[in-house]
């Protein structure tokens, strides 16, 4: 595949992309008839007629006729003497009834290739195995979800649907699409050729009902059961896709804050009829092309608020029930398509500020990156043991490609996963796993490698020794200001995290302080700096301001104390801010501070004496 690059969506995009959210998709059904963005297949044919859409350039085939002994006919449609021959080496091969049939030049190579389901035909659905047949013979075809190890290929039947297509795309390359059956939820198959072999691409299994526009622009129904906090609660939401460069790209997400989302105009408004009936915001995402998704909880049930610009002010598009995200991380865009408006402005400067990768995982959800680095995305998924009347977890499992390759049995008032590239330039993807206590201090903050088909722990943070061996990471910041990862990885072989009073003395309080560090084969090791930035408090309102009690001696630097000449002198009632310290002994730390009219700065030395009036407390 090609390189992937940028398309320009046009504004009527953004609308048929919101839009979408309001369908529901259930079991194969399609899309309503007035909606901007058309099922792949329409489930209202009934003719096995092939038709041709200019808008989707589909091939849809219904495949409710008999197949012809001959192999010159299928689905009442005459055959070429090549598709014949195709039709005829697979139901030789397959030794089975030719069900689904779709022959076409997959690669754009002029050799013609066809994929086809064989089997049995049941009470209205297929039951029996993907078959591919081209210029190299013919060969069956498993799909990664079932088999990941491609060890088992056809000794597990699949359940498909009675259709199938040829889904053309604007630089010759076509794909087959198939529908597993299902009675709450299905999966969209999705095949393409390289150099005359069959491949899944990326979406493949990943969701249902793949939908397409006239822009190539794709839509699939994530199924999930994040409708109530308990994990209980079917729900259906739309993930949003692109096709560019002989490869499918999902638009990305960045996160906002309230206040962020608030200033935008309209905002307030979209929420106050949920924040009415008591749903508060856990979570807000501007998506790469123009949405913004509001998550929001009652503390029981979840919902996703889609909000689009009209007209220069945010609307309410429409709400789903769960928790909206991105779906497959390796293939996010960091690319902005929703037109030229705020939101763009803001979306720009997210993605300038961006440090790596950094994507949270959610618990019995599957998600998609290539740790290995071989160049096919793993399925991920966590477990975690959850306890419902004691509100903690007693262990957590993680799976690779459907197997449990790392596990742990002990009681947490939480588990999280996420997936993060350590190393840019060597291809694979690490994952970060953290256990926390209800008082927000960790316990472990594993970065974990997968390696021969295990995985391997490079490194804990919480056993990782700071400030000169004088401090302890114990609580970190869960949110960073300006792009909201949890911690910074710009893959460079480094990691920074802010950290909370990771030195406490009671002369100067509580504090957040930036830590760097860099991961080897021994683990992580702190990177030592003069000074280390702080901010009091963390995220919210307006700095600290310390109130001296007595007249406190300033030095213009931490080696100029005790016996060095101050540079000067605070008065009782002058007021201060933090902004950097340097570690001294475990009950001693050296802090740099500024007047609050930024007319002075000087380094003071901290103990167990309580020399401001207030000091900041713990959070």
């Amino acid at each position: 595949m090609e390189k992937n690059t940028p398309i320009t969506v046009p504004a009527l995009t953004c609308l048929a992309t919101a839009l979408l959210l309001s369908a529901a998709l259930l079991g194969g059904c399609g899309l309503p008839a007035d909606n901007a963005a058309d099922p792949v297949i329409d489930a209202g044919t009934a003719s096995g007629a092939q038709s041709q859409d200019g808008n989707h350039a589909v091939s849809e085939t219904q495949n409710g006729a008999q197949t012809d002994n001959a192999g010159q006919s299928f689905g009442g449609k005459a055959l070429s003497q090549e598709d014949s021959s195709l039709l005829a080496a697979l139901q030789e091969a397959s030794e089975e009834e030719v069900l689904l049939f779709d022959c076409a030049d997959y690669d754009n190579d002029g050799v013609r290739e066809a994929f086809a389901f064989t089997g049995t035909r049941q009470d209205g659905y297929l039951k029996g195995h993907i078959w591919f047949a081209g210029a190299g013979g013919t060969q069956q075809l498993a799909p990664r979800r079932q088999t990941p190890d491609g060890q088992t290929v056809g000794e597990q039947p699949e359940y498909f649907q009675d259709r199938s297509a040829v889904l053309e795309t604007a630089d010759g390359l076509c794909y087959w699409y198939a529908e597993t059956d299902g009675a709450s939820s299905t999966l969209s198959f999705l095949w393409g050729v390289q150099d005359g072999s069959p491949y899944e691409t990326v979406l493949s299994g990943k969701g249902m009902n793949l939908t397409k526009d006239g822009n190539d622009n794709f839509f699939l129904t994530q199924s999930s059961f994040d409708g109530g906090t308990d994990g209980a609660g079917h729900s259906y939401k739309p993930c949003y896709f692109y096709y560019a460069g002989g490869a499918f790209h999902e638009y990305g997400s960045c996160p906002l804050t309230q206040e962020e989302f608030l200033a935008l105009e309209g905002a307030a408004d979209c929420i106050a009829p949920f924040q009415a009936e008591n749903y508060w915001i856990r979570e807000i995402w501007l998506r790469g092309n123009g949405l913004i998704q509001v998550n929001m909880t009652d503390n029981s049930l979840n919902k996703t608020v889609a909000c689009a610009m009209e007209g220069g002010s945010l609307a309410v598009i429409s709400e789903n029930d769960g928790l909206s995200g991105t779906l497959i991380g390796e293939i996010v865009s960091a690319d902005w398509f929703g037109g030229q408006n705020a939101l763009q402005s803001i979306w720009e400067q997210k993605n300038s500020g961006q440090d790596g990768l950094f994507a949270a995982l959610q618990p019995n959800e599957n998600a998609w990156y290539d740790l290995n680095g071989d160049g096919l995305p793993e399925i991920i998924c966590f477990k975690t043991d959850y306890d419902e009347e004691s509100y903690r977890s007693e262990g957590i499992s993680i799976e690779i490609d459907g197997r449990e390759v790392w596990s742990l049995k002990q009681g947490a008032a939480g588990y999280y996963v996420w997936v993060t590239d350590l190393d840019a330039a060597d291809g694979k993807k690490e994952l970060v796993l953290k256990g926390q206590e209800e008082n927000d201090c960790i316990f472990m903050l594993k970065l974990l490698s997968y390696e021969n088909d295990a995985l391997k722990e490079l490194g804990d943070l919480a056993e990782t020794s700071v400030l000169n061996g004088t401090g302890n990471l114990y609580r970190i910041s869960s949110w960073d200001e300006g792009y909201g990862n949890y911690i910074k990885i710009p893959g460079d072989g480094t990691l920074s995290v802010w950290a909370d009073t990771p030195v406490f003395v009671n002369g100067l309080g509580c504090y957040y302080v930036k830590l760097s560090f860099r991961c080897s084969d021994n683990g992580f090791t702190q990177l030592q700096q003069d000074e280390y930035e702080m901010k009091v408090p963390w995220m919210y309102g307006e700095p600290f301001v310390y109130t001296a009690q007595a007249a406190l001696p300033f030095f213009d630097s931490p080696e100029d104390q005790p016996s060095g000449v101050p540079s000067f002198i605070l008065d009782p009632g002058d007021q201060m801010y933090c902004l950097a310290l340097a570690p001294c002994t475990e009950e001693l730390i050296f802090v740099k501070m500024e007047r609050t009219d930024g007319s002075e700065k000087g380094w003071m030395l901290f103990s167990e004496t309580q020399l401001f009036t207030e000091l900041p407390g713990w959070g």
